[in-house]
C-alpha cells in the first residue's frame, strides 16, 4: 500500500499504514543541502538514531524517503513531482542541482522560482505564470483600483528591477551550468540500479525532460515582457521622429495608427510559442509516454495545480494531484479554497489497482 498524502509536501506523517513517501520537486529541491536534512529529520521524528542521509532515496528511520527524482514499484506506481516536464521550472541537472558561488554550493533555481522571489512577490495576482494567478479584464481592473490606484504602490518599478534581476540571475545560472558535472552520469547510474531499470530506460525517462528555458534567451525575454516593451519604445521613437519631420500630415499620422499596429500583430503571430496552458496540456503525454516505457498501473504528477483523473489506457491511469498547500479564497481569507489540499491513496492488491482520490476540506464543505 502506498500513500501519497501531499506530492509536493516536505515531510508525511509516520506511523500510518505503509510507507510514506516524499516526492521532491521544485520546492522541495530548494532543500537540497546537506544542512537542512539534519533540521527536517529533527523535527519529521521522534527523539532516535539518525536515518540514512544519502543523497539519493534519502530516508528517515525508514519511515519517509526522500526521492530526488521519482518513485517507482514495477507493474504498480510512478510518482513524480512533474516539474521538469515545464521548462519554466525544470533543472538542468535534476541530480546534481547546485552550483559554485564564492566558495559555497547553492541551488541552481530555475526561471520559475526566481521570478516568484524577485518579480510576483511584488505583482500581487499579476502572475502570467500561474493560472491560479490569471484574471479576467474586469478582476484585473478591480484588484488595480483596490490595491494601487489610491496608494503609493505601483507596477512599473516592481516589473522593471524585478525582471532585471530575473534575467540576470538566470544568465549567471546558465552560464555555470554550462558544463555537464562530472559527477552527473554516476548519479543516473544509482538511481537506476536503486530501482531495477537499466541504463537504457533511465536516460529515456531523462529525454522526456525539457531543457529550462534560460536556455533560450529569447522566450526568457519574452515571457518577461521585455521584448513588447522594447517595440513599444521603438514605435514611441518612431511616432516622436515622424512628428519632427518634415512630411505631410497624413503620413505622420497613418504610419503610426496603420503600419505599427499591423507590424506588432505580425511579430506576436510569428512570436507565438509554448504558455502555461500548453504545457499543462502537455502533461498527460508526458504520463502516457512514461506509461510506455515502464510497466505501471498509475502515473501520478502534481506540478500543475490542476487536479484531474486520465485514463492512459485499460489498466493504466494517470492521476494529476492539483495543489496540497492550503490557499485561503479570495473572497474570504477565513476560509480556504477548495480544492487545494489534495491527496491521493493507491492500492495494490494481487495486482488489482484501488485509487482514493480528494480533498481535505472544511467540515461545513465535504
Amino acid at each position: 500500500k502506498h500513500r501519497f498524502p501531499v506530492l509536493e509536501s516536505r515531510a508525511t506523517e509516520p506511523g500510518g499504514p505503509g510507507d510514506n513517501h516524499e516526492f521532491r520537486g521544485r520546492r522541495a529541491t530548494e532543500a537540497d543541502s546537506k544542512h537542512r536534512f539534519p533540521v527536517l529529520e529533527s523535527r519529521a521524528t521522534e527523539p532516535g538514531g539518525p536515518g540514512d542521509n544519502s543523497a539519493l532515496g534519502w530516508s528517515i528511520q525508514g519511515s519517509i524517503i526522500f526521492e530526488p527524482w521519482f518513485f517507482y514499484v514495477p507493474h504498480e506506481v510512478y510518482v513524480e513531482h512533474g516539474n521538469q516536464y515545464d521548462l519554466y521550472t525544470s533543472f538542468r541537472y535534476l541530480l546534481w542541482p547546485v552550483v559554485k558561488y564564492r566558495k559555497q554550493e547553492v541551488i541552481s533555481l530555475p526561471m520559475g522560482n526566481l521570478s516568484n522571489r524577485y518579480l510576483m512577490s511584488r505583482m500581487g495576482h499579476f502572475n502570467p505564470h500561474s493560472s491560479e494567478y490569471i484574471l479576467n479584464l474586469f478582476r484585473y481592473v478591480r484588484h488595480w483600483f483596490k490595491y494601487y490606484a489610491l496608494t503609493r504602490r505601483g507596477l512599473l518599478f516592481p516589473w522593471l528591477f524585478g525582471s532585471i534581476k530575473v534575467v540576470t540571475r538566470s544568465l549567471w545560472t546558465r552560464r555555470r551550468m554550462a558544463r555537464r558535472p562530472p559527477e552527473y552520469d554516476e548519479r543516473l547510474s544509482q538511481v537506476a540500479d536503486r530501482l531495477g531499470l537499466d541504463r537504457e530506460q533511465i536516460l529515456a525517462l531523462a529525454q522526456l525532460q525539457r531543457r529550462p528555458i534560460t536556455q533560450r534567451f529569447y522566450r526568457l525575454l519574452r515571457e518577461l515582457w521585455i521584448d513588447r516593451v522594447i517595440i513599444a519604445l521603438a514605435m514611441t521613437s518612431g511616432t516622436i521622429v515622424l512628428a519632427l519631420m518634415p512630411i505631410q500630415l497624413w503620413i505622420k499620422l497613418m504610419v503610426p495608427l496603420s503600419s505599427f499596429p499591423l507590424l506588432y500583430f505580425i511579430y506576436e503571430w510569428l512570436a507565438q510559442g509554448e504558455s502555461i496552458f500548453t504545457i499543462e496540456q502537455q502533461i498527460p503525454k508526458r504520463a502516457r509516454e512514461v506509461s510506455q516505457m515502464l510497466p505501471v498501473r498509475l502515473v501520478s504528477f502534481g506540478h500543475t495545480h490542476v487536479p484531474r483523473q486520465i485514463p492512459l489506457s485499460r489498466k493504466t491511469t494517470f492521476v494529476d494531484t492539483g495543489a496540497w498547500a492550503p490557499m485561503t479564497r479570495i473572497d474570504d481569507k477565513t476560509r480556504l479554497t477548495l480544492g487545494m489540499k489534495n491527496y491521493l491513496l493507491a492500492n495494490f492488491d494481487n495486482g488489482e489497482m484501488c485509487l482514493e482520490f480528494s480533498s481535505r476540506m472544511d467540515n461545513d464543505e465535504k
